[in-house]
């Protein structure tokens, strides 16, 4: 008897854990917008002088804004993140959310330079932080965007994607990119950074075997530089571990 109320509190827990991390992992999912709705978005914002009022569109809500100058001609250009507002009568989980980057002019208004449709994770309600966002800034001539997949409850991992972008003669192109994987029951975990630039990466982790914390291990290899430009980016593929 007490051999079947042992299997069946092992069972219990691993049941538990499974739920937990597929809810961590649930909070890193996202769709995307879809074909219809970037066509829409474009085709509202291009060719236009934009009011920095005008710059979400419609159906919309502004997350977060960075502001600073991405092409270099000593005018700060704005980049934000928007969500999608929940239809009436839904919930406001997993709602999309996207990129929107704008050149500004001398005159005090925007055109509209680029969308990320695939470039950021979905809205959930048990994200720590609102959409999700955690850095978000141009400091010279960088875009950095970091998500932060905390989840609230149910779930012991953490983590993140931190992307950084730069505009050169190629194009607008991802220059570096670090992701966190924590679990916070043992304080460990990994984290892979990677210059696209000189194609090096660094590998550190201080998580062992059983979810145990253990001494820091650092792993460094020589790779070839990378190209990815914006249009070529997807948050799925590239932030996964």
């Amino acid at each position: 008897m007490a051999y079947h109320v042992f299997n069946k509190m092992k069972t219990l827990t691993a049941c538990l854990l499974v739920v937990a991390l597929s809810l961590s992992c649930g909070a890193q999912d996202r769709s995307g917008l879809s074909d219809a709705q970037v066509k829409s978005i474009v085709a509202a914002l291009e060719n236009k002088k934009l009011a920095e009022k005008d710059l979400v569109p419609q159906g919309f809500t502004k997350v977060a804004e960075a502001r600073g100058d991405l092409n270099h001609d000593g005018v700060d250009d704005l980049a934000l993140i928007v969500r999608q507002k929940p239809e009436q009568g839904s919930d406001d989980s997993f709602l999309p959310q996207a990129v929107l980057l704008f050149l500004g002019e001398k005159s005090g208004t925007f055109t509209f330079w680029k969308i990320g449709p695939h470039h950021f994770l979905d809205s959930s309600s048990s994200l720590m932080s609102d959409g999700g966002v955690g850095n978000f800034k141009i400091e010279k001539g960088v875009l950095i965007i970091q998500s932060d997949v905390a989840v609230s409850m149910g779930s012991w991992s953490a983590g993140g994607c931190t992307q950084k972008w730069r505009l050169d003669p190629s194009g607008f192109r991802l220059i570096g990119l670090t992701i966190v994987d924590m679990m916070r029951n043992c304080a460990c975990g990994t984290t892979r950074d990677t210059n696209f630039l000189t194609g090096d990466q660094t590998l550190s982790s201080d998580r062992g075997p059983g979810l145990q914390k253990t001494k820091m291990r650092t792993k460094r290899t020589k790779g070839a530089p990378q190209q990815v430009l914006w249009d070529d980016f997807d948050y799925d593929k590239f932030c996964t571990m």
